[in-house]
């Protein structure tokens, strides 16, 4: 959904599409061979379920990764009472957590 919502954000319409069916034509494919041809049943549909998930996954996590857009960002460590009266105020000069 993340890339999904991403890819839309940039106006990349078509990728997606691409990308979903691609995923889902993996899994039709391989579902009636797992189910019926292997004989595993609904263990065969399971399987190829997440192969089209994971192919799908996979082609979203490279689009964004391909523009040089970072996963994730890591935030910054909380701050301490033991820092400096100014590392706890607002911009403004107030307390940052009022009342304590």
């Amino acid at each position: 959904m993340a890339g999904n919502g991403w890819m839309r954000g940039v106006q990349d319409m078509r990728s997606p599409l691409r990308y979903v069916l691609a995923g889902n034509a993996i899994s039709t494919a391989l579902c009636p061979a797992l189910v019926y041809g292997l004989g595993w049943g609904i263990d065969g549909s399971a399987v190829a379920t997440v192969a089209g998930q994971l192919i799908s996954a996979s082609l979203f996590v490279r689009a964004p990764r391909g523009e040089g857009v970072p996963l994730a960002r890591w935030p910054s460590p909380p701050r301490r009472w033991s820092e400096p009266r100014s590392a706890r105020t607002t911009r403004n000069g107030h307390a940052a957590w009022p009342g304590r």
